[in-house]
């Protein structure tokens, strides 16, 4: 039988290639799912914005982003890129409770939800860096995967063969079995302001330093990571050590030693330390313990003062950046991309005005339906359904023309006490210059919001 589409793994195939039906797929499938959820959000009341938000990024998102290696290519203006914003739109119009006349540029700044375009073109770049593993450019900037921290493959090994190494937990006393080992390894990791710090030292029975390291790492490295190679440089140099020696190593690092103690752990740097316990347990013997940071223990505050001194002076050391860290990067690069995308195409916008780059979006946001009709003045407003010849004049309840909202606060009678409070926060009034302060306080949004509740109650329903 003769068709014109296909349907593999999800994604629709046309004879054109041009996945045009598949976007409809989407776009009933996110519309659906769109109506399910907004049965628990009302305009005041289910759903907060910041949980609907949440959905949208952890399920509606990754529908609309499924297989995009497959049928996306960023072509600008393009109608399958027209129909990929379409389909976004549905749930972010729904997420900030905004006007079907917003833009979309807008509606994304509402939400602080990334343009579509940026997250496909994301999701593909991931793919080739760490699917296939293949050097990827995007916007400009190339990505090697041969450049990057890769998990391991625990599958290479025999499950027989796998390692790991319990630790002892809960111990208080910096040395409980004091004469079974005749050398302590204390162990630290240190992070403060983008520097990155790890260090060791080890004891004797007697408490004196035999010897100890520091190591400065680079500034993508995170506190887990520190700690880890802590104890892998610990541990190398424990390896070099006489062999009548004998270890205990003590780590406040709970997530560490679960790993180490854990045999499908894939963390490239958690794999090396089981080798050299391995190792080192041929030669020597050594324990691993946990104790609790900051409880007074001599051993562990040395190790954490050499820790902190590290991040400066400490020894170079060379770390491939993880996963986590370059989608980060990504992301931050995309996020420069939209916030010139914004400045450049969309100054005119009303919400330019209260948001002059993506990088002053307030922690709030997404808008609730009152915060949105004040930043947009796409709402219930006598101008705004005159605008859209809904009504035959933009006249107020108070009797006078209201062509912007800046009626209500300065010269409409029905709102006086509300600009009374305005007044007192802001006796300069609002302006274009302190709207970005203002929609960053709470308490003047809050009296912002309490007005435009009063206007909206004052205007009839419009059909």
């Amino acid at each position: 039988r003769h068709t014109h589409e296909l349907k593999i793994l999800g994604v629709i195939f046309d004879h054109k290639l041009s996945f045009l039906p598949h976007t409809t797929y989407l776009r009933n499938k996110i519309y659906q799912h769109t109506i399910a959820l907004s049965a628990f959000s009302g305009i005041h009341w289910g759903f907060s914005p910041k949980h609907f938000r949440d959905l949208y990024t952890r399920s509606l998102e990754r529908i609309i982003t499924y297989g995009a290696p497959v049928f996306f290519s960023s072509t600008p203006h393009s109608h399958l890129m027209r129909k990929l914003i379409s389909i976004q739109r549905i749930p972010l119009l729904k997420i900030c409770k905004a006007f079907s006349t917003v833009s979309n540029a807008s509606i994304n700044i509402l939400t602080n939800i990334l343009p579509i375009e940026h997250t496909l073109n994301r999701e593909i770049a991931l793919f080739h860096l760490f699917q296939l593993k293949q050097p990827y450019t995007l916007n400009g900037t190339t990505y090697d995967p041969s450049q990057m921290q890769h998990n391991m493959n625990i599958w290479d090994t025999h499950p027989a063969h796998l390692l790991f190494f319990p630790f002892t937990s809960g111990i208080t006393s910096p040395h409980p079995i004091p004469n079974t080992s005749s050398h302590y390894i204390y162990t630290d990791g240190s992070l403060l302001h983008d520097t990155v710090g790890s260090a060791f030292v080890i004891l004797d029975a007697h408490l004196q330093i035999t010897t100890y390291g520091r190591y400065k790492l680079p500034s993508f490295t995170s506190i887990y990571e520190a700690e880890l190679q802590a104890i892998k440089q610990g541990l190398l140099c424990a390896v070099t050590l006489p062999r009548t020696y004998s270890f205990t190593l003590y780590s406040d690092s709970h997530s560490s030693l679960q790993s180490i103690a854990n045999p499908y752990n894939t963390h490239p740097t958690v794999h090396e330390i089981k080798q050299l316990i391995q190792t080192l347990k041929t030669t020597h013997s050594i324990q691993l313990i946990h104790i609790r940071s900051h409880t007074n223990i001599y051993g562990n505050d040395l190790a954490d003062h050499l820790a902190n001194t590290s991040r400066h002076t400490g020894t170079t050391v060379t770390l491939l950046p993880n996963k986590q860290y370059i989608r980060k990067q990504i992301r931050q690069h995309q996020y420069k991309l939209w916030n010139s995308d914004w400045i450049q195409h969309h100054s005119t916008t009303a919400v330019f005005q209260w948001i002059p780059s993506v990088f002053t979006i307030p922690e709030y946001f997404p808008t609730n339906y009152l915060q949105t009709q004040i930043l947009t003045e796409h709402g219930r407003f006598p101008h705004y359904f005159f605008r859209f010849h809904r009504t035959s004049h933009s006249m107020c309840p108070c009797g006078q023309q209201a062509t912007t909202f800046t009626h209500y606060i300065t010269t409409c009678a029905l709102t006086t006490e509300f600009q009374s409070q305005l007044h007192a926060l802001l006796p300069e009034g609002i302006t274009s210059t302190n709207k970005p302060t203002i929609v960053a306080s709470p308490k003047i949004m809050k009296i912002l919001e309490n007005m435009t509740a009063h206007i909206n109650s004052l205007i009839p329903q419009v059909e």
